[in-house]
């Protein structure tokens, strides 16, 4: 009689789910970083003396303020089209979101608040004040108010849609800003980069604040007064960024006050982006850990 060799039956290998979602996080990293880069470059471009021709700075210039929108597509946008669920109608926030900052933030902060002609030479509480209910209270209702519209819905499904929609409400309306600026007066290679940095840091800082918001009231159990909050803390951000900014980047030595210095704004704007993202994923993911010990206690 022949002896039955036991057979082994192999456990089933634990598969890793796949997600779905393109990765909002590192997109962002990927078009915040080559931003940087390239302002960066060119300013140690000038330091060692490396003029580019006056008549090229209008190009030049047009092209650092197309820069953000290109990345965006190409690190955001692009890889939507390869992910398992892609995000639909983020090109429509773009869109929606330059044709608002166009046809109603520029006219408003042209002819109505002026803010050039008074908040620069205000004191540092009326620069703080004035900052965050004129131009960062504006921008961050319009982008709220797009993104609200456009993807509330059907379209947040979980919270990094809020991020992704928001930080391509963000990047278009800082390109608008960007390309505004050249109609006042074409700068040099390396100030046109710190400058389109500047906007894009102040757009996508204080947006992903009203991102964790809206992901929040769409998807979890927030308090009733969460999204005016997401918007209020948003706007006072833009406001203590751009008083600290102007306050540290034209400092006085002594009675005298020394020339302004591009590198100090660059090292603000980019520490209010790496802080305002550590504190957003930070609370992004405390909100999906409880989310999921609830759904186990269920």
């Amino acid at each position: 009689m022949r002896a039955t060799v036991p057979r082994l039956i192999t456990p089933p290998a634990d598969e890793t789910p796949v997600y779905p979602y393109a990765r909002v996080w590192r997109g962002l990293l990927l078009q915040l970083g080559v931003l940087a880069a390239v302002a960066l470059a060119l300013f140690v471009l000038q330091l060692v003396g490396v003029d580019v021709p006056v008549g090229l700075h209008v190009p030049v210039h047009v092209g650092l303020a197309l820069l953000p929108l290109l990345l965006w597509f190409i690190f955001a946008w692009a890889p939507e089209l390869r992910a398992i669920e892609p995000r639909a109608g983020l090109e429509t926030v773009v869109i929606v979101t330059a044709l608002a900052a166009s046809g109603a933030a520029l006219p408003v902060i042209e002819r109505l608040f002026q803010v050039e002609r008074w908040l620069p030479i205000a004191d540092p509480t009326t620069r703080l004040v004035g900052y965050t209910v004129t131009l960062g209270a504006l921008q961050e209702v319009i982008k709220y108010l797009v993104v609200r519209s456009l993807a509330w819905e059907q379209r947040l499904r979980v919270r990094a849609d809020a991020l992704a929609y928001c930080v391509a409400a963000a990047v278009s309306y800082a390109t608008v800003m960007a390309v505004s600026e050249i109609l006042r007066g074409a700068s040099a290679p390396s100030a046109a980069a710190f400058e389109v940095f500047n906007f894009v840091a102040l757009s996508v800082g204080p947006s992903l604040i009203v991102a964790y918001g809206l992901g929040e009231a769409r998807l979890g159990t927030p308090t009733a007064f969460l999204l005016v909050l997401s918007v209020s803390l948003a706007a006072l951000i833009y406001g203590v960024t751009t008083t600290l900014r102007a306050a540290l980047v034209n400092a006085k030595l002594g009675l005298e006050t020394s020339a302004p210095s591009p590198i100090v704004g660059f090292a603000i704007d980019a520490g209010v982006l790496v802080l305002m993202s550590l504190i957003v994923a930070l609370l992004i993911a405390n909100s999906e850990r409880r989310e999921r010990e609830r759904l186990l206690r269920e």
